[in-house]
């Protein structure tokens, strides 16, 4: 019998009946999903509702609320229908919209668990925390109430003063195996919201047993400086950055030049229960519930419009749902003075790339890098976007920055490398590719991308045969269900003229990456030589169906005219 774990618990009780959970199976943008001009309320009752499912299962949230409203007109007393369409208000952060509808629900059933959550979310929000607890209170007494109740119903105590029967209202949580970092941070915050700096540190040391994470982190650091303990807090910082080297997510010199006035993490009850929602929606990210995920974290936003990583993540949320414009809406929102903020622009330019706006991807990298000329990321990022639309040079120019600003272990260096030397080698730079595809062997030896590049290079140059092959031998070992690699074994085989096994290698290759036009052509030349004529041209007539490079068209035409194919090389050479 398999054992529910306490995330899995609170999945089932939010998710219920009401509403599939599941994010969108495919990378369909949204509108896509939807008929030219369509207007929700042209569609009968039937046909409004059966929009909306279509919509809901295409992942198109925005579109299926709408829906559901309309459906609504004709039956305002379906509760099925008015907990699917809440369930996609609060999706979509329409509380004003949600709202009428929960007090609906509410005459139905009056310990309906979302419209419970969202009337005290917005009496919490109006910061009447005893109309909040009273809400939090009556969502009934299963396995909602026994994670988020608990959190919830602590910190609309804490909004009253009532400290010490806040503490006392997260007990609950001890029960959970895996609960007691989450218990324990949620303590410290209300014990430091509450005046008791010491013994909220002792209960964010708790917290800080496993990993390091960055809000933790702050909590701690935050108390220290408020202590006169500067030192510890300066220990602290440098810690978590000697673990996280090229974090973009967190700035101690920033938080270290506030001193002892440095700010508590949570200022006050409202913004305790948008950190609830935040590391809620966490968890239900981590167990693949991306709905359930942006619903918190549109709550924390409600209670906290200013919450850095909250935005970052309901970013993260929407562009996995292919809506971009929202996305960035939401990264470019996040405050100047947050260390997320240039995070967030790097996810914006790359979402502006997705949308096809390299221009304006490179322009923003390029401000940001401005901004920020010390920050590996940027130029990392930028180089990225430029090889991706094959802008070799200047990739290369951006991989040389980066490397110019990389602090990390000495080893990990060779990622690095090896994307200079494929730009390099892209921009006919040999020298300068094969130095780098070798300083990159160096640092990490048996690396099988570095390997097989490096030695499939040497072979299609005609150059230092043997040690490529050996390099590519090595590869295919390391990584025998690589359909590239099987293919660079079989092409350097052909290449020294050893035709069955290169065919016999290219076949392989073909079965492990079918639709890989070069893979394919290959393996029609590899036949070719080996007398195998039909199914030669077989092969070079799938690699022209299968989108190849422009460049490789026209030799794949004329090699099915002429069978003129490139030649094997003498083995002494």
């Amino acid at each position: 019998m398999k054992k529910i774990s306490a995330l899995g618990l609170v999945v089932v009780a939010l998710v219920g009946s009401a509403c599939d959970s599941r994010g969108p199976q495919t990378a369909v943008t949204p509108v896509e999903t939807r008929s030219q001009n369509q207007n929700p309320s042209a569609h009968s009752a039937l046909g409004a509702y059966l929009a909306a499912r279509l919509a809901q299962l295409n992942g198109d949230s925005q579109y299926a609320a709408d829906l559901y409203g309309a459906a609504l007109v004709y039956d305002s007393e379906n509760t099925d229908l008015l907990q699917n369409s809440l369930l996609l208000l609060l999706t979509e952060g329409r509380f004003d919209e949600a709202r009428p509808i929960a007090e609906h629900l509410l005459t139905f059933e009056s310990d309906a668990a979302w419209p419970l959550v969202l009337m005290g979310v917005e009496a919490a929000n109006r910061q009447d925390y005893s109309e909040a607890r009273k809400n939090f209170a009556a969502v009934p007494k299963r396995t909602i109430n026994a994670v988020l109740g608990p959190l919830l119903l602590a910190w609309s105590l804490a909004g009253n003063g009532l400290t010490d029967a806040a503490l006392e209202a997260l007990s609950p949580l001890a029960q959970f195996e895996g609960f007691k970092p989450v218990q324990a941070f949620h303590a410290g915050l209300i014990l430091d919201q509450g005046g008791r700096v010491e013994a909220a540190l002792e209960q964010y040391k708790i917290a800080m047993a496993g990993p390091l994470n960055i809000r933790t982190i702050e909590a701690v650091g935050s108390a220290y400086q408020r202590l006169g303990r500067q030192n510890d807090a300066k220990d602290l910082y440098g810690r978590y950055l000697s673990e996280h080297p090229e974090t973009m997510l967190f700035n101690g010199e920033a938080l270290l030049a506030q001193g002892a006035d440095i700010a508590r993490p949570v200022p006050d009850a409202k913004s305790g229960m948008a950190a609830v929602f935040f590391d809620v929606s966490q968890l239900l990210r981590q167990g693949d519930t991306l709905q359930m995920s942006l619903i918190f974290n549109r709550m924390a936003l409600f209670l906290q419009p200013d919450f850095p990583l909250a935005q970052l993540t309901a970013g993260d949320l929407l562009s996995s749902k292919g809506r971009i414009d929202e996305a960035n809406a939401l990264y470019r929102g996040i405050s100047v003075k947050s260390p997320v903020h240039s995070f967030a622009h790097l996810k914006v330019a790359t979402n502006l790339d997705e949308q096809g706006n390299t221009q304006g991807a490179i322009q923003e990298l390029q401000v940001l890098q401005k901004a920020m000329p010390n920050t590996i990321e940027i130029p990392l990022a930028l180089g990225d976007v430029q090889r991706r639309h094959k802008l070799f040079a200047e990739a290369a120019l951006s991989y040389s920055q980066a490397l110019a600003l990389y602090r990390g272990a000495p080893a990990d260096a060779w990622s690095l490398h090896f994307s200079r030397g494929v730009v390099y080698e892209r921009a006919h730079d040999w020298p300068n590719a094969e130095a780098d595809f070798k300083r990159a062997l160096i640092l990490k030896p048996d690396q099988p991308d570095v390997l097989n590049y490096l030695g499939y290079t040497w072979i299609d140059r005609g150059s230092n045969l043997q040690e490529a092959r050996a390099m590519i031998e090595k590869a295919a070992k390391l990584r025998p269900g690589d359909g590239a690699i099987i293919d660079s074994l079989g092409w350097a085989l052909y290449r020294l003229g050893e035709f069955y096994d290169a065919v016999e290698n290219l076949e392989k290759a073909v079965e492990l990456k079918p639709v890989d036009p070069t893979i394919n052509e290959h393996l029609g030349d590899a036949y070719w030589k080996v007398g195998r004529i039909d199914e030669a041209r077989m092969q070079w007539r799938r690699s022209l169906s299968m989108d190849p490079e422009p460049e490789q068209i026209e030799a794949l035409k004329e090699k099915n005219r002429t069978g003129r194919l490139p030649e094997a090389i003498p083995v002494y050479k």
